[in-house]
């Protein structure tokens, strides 16, 4: 038997609220990432529950997803399931702190659309999404991207006094029923894998991390000048910047640096930036291939959050020597030579950008460590092996 022309007439529809063709989060990338490998693989379909207009459809062409994405508008919103012969929506994941995302319409046109579609497999984007599956036949795979362990994501925000910067809520017994409703779960990262394998002993996991390409065509001379830091504006972002802008960068600026702050984070501190011409916020008007041409080496001193940092993973792609938080560094193995500094408090930071400063050799060493981390760990061939093989068996 040919597995990859049994996996090609496979029928995969991947559920998603999210416009992950712009590439502005770190959760759109690790979208796009899968959505690219499944289309290799398989009939792919995005049932996107959003509006495309015309700029959107620009954006989906261009990351060669055209005529793949199929909006919830499409469909009649008001239709009732029932009368139509099709599955009940039932309080299946109707807890508190997931309510505001649970919309009828959108279980509406989804039920609709498998109805026609008729996939082998479903794909689940998120655990706020979860109620969807009462709308799946039961003769399909039933698969969920958790993307986090939720219930451990909020509990690290409490900790440190944080809102949830996804604004979602709930137990471990909570999560753990709705997880064991679908037939099989994947996991982004080794830490969380192995939290859902006690969570859930009968359940199919999945460790499928998110996935990179390196490109050495970013990479220029070692010479350090132009220091990044990329992030959505949440609290864990903002939280972090700020410890770094009040912290490190008093100390390091004085090593004639210069901070390019990028995404919408940076709009948080433009009068900082107005008040100190060596902080530039550059907001998230510019591409990846822009953001990562201007800088020599990036940082990610986040201290609470959860999943993989997908922002981490790209400045080791594209070949940026990196100085992160024990939190940023998070399921990424080979800790002592992975391409980045692990920094653990304001000193060791301040230490860490002084070397890469005044340590050419050490940057370069980075770099390279960097490139062996991703092609070994994070390529897309290895990351979605599990997911590949399991659609082909069923």
């Amino acid at each position: 038997m040919n597995l990859k022309k049994v996996v090609k007439q496979k029928k995969v529809v991947l559920a998603t609220d999210a416009a992950f063709w712009e590439g502005k989060m770190g959760s759109h990338q690790r979208i796009l990432a899968i959505v690219k490998e499944l289309k290799n693989h398989c009939s792919l379909k995005i049932f996107y529950f959003g509006t495309i207009g015309l700029q959107r459809r620009i954006q989906i062409k261009e990351v060669g997803l055209e005529n793949m994405v199929v909006s919830y508008k499409d469909f009649d919103q008001h239709l009732n399931p029932e009368e139509a012969g099709l599955p009940k929506l039932s309080s299946f994941a109707n807890v508190q702190g997931l309510k505001k995302r649970r919309h009828d319409a959108f279980y509406t046109t989804f039920a609709q659309y498998l109805a026609v579609a008729q996939p082998n497999v479903v794909l689940i984007e998120y655990i706020y999404l979860a109620y969807l599956q009462d709308a799946i036949p039961s003769n399909c795979l039933k698969l969920i991207d958790t993307h986090d362990v939720m219930c451990f994501r909020e509990y690290r925000f409490y900790q440190h006094k944080m809102l949830n910067a996804i604004s979602m809520s709930v137990s471990y017994q909570q999560e753990q029923f709705i997880l064991n409703h679908f037939d099989a779960v994947i996991a982004i990262q080794n830490h969380e894998y192995e939290i859902l394998r006690k969570m859930l002993p009968q359940k199919v996991l999945l460790l499928c991390p998110h996935s990179v390409t390196y490109d050495a065509q970013y990479q220029k001379s070692t010479e350090i000048k132009n220091i990044g830091f990329i992030g959505a504006d949440n609290e864990a972002n903002r939280s972090g910047l700020d410890w770094f802008l009040q912290q490190v960068w008093p100390i390091v600026k004085q090593l004639n640096l210069n901070l390019y702050i990028f995404g919408k984070v940076g709009d948080r501190f433009q009068d900082l930036c107005d008040a100190d011409e060596s902080i530039i916020n550059m907001s998230d008007n510019l591409t990846q291939a822009e953001i990562y041409s201007l800088v020599d080496c990036m940082i990610n001193p986040v201290f609470v959050g959860g999943g993989l940092k997908i922002k981490t993973l790209e400045a080791l792609a594209y070949a940026k020597p990196l100085i992160s938080s024990q939190e940023g560094s998070v399921g990424i193995n080979n800790q002592d030579e992975n391409g980045m500094i692990v920094a653990h408090n304001r000193l060791e930071f301040i230490e860490g950008l002084i070397k890469l400063v005044k340590q050419p050799n050490l940057a370069a060493k980075l770099i390279q460590q960097g490139k062996n981390t991703i092609e070994q760990q994070f390529s897309p061939e290895s990351c979605y092996q599990p997911l590949i093989d399991l659609i082909s068996y069923c």
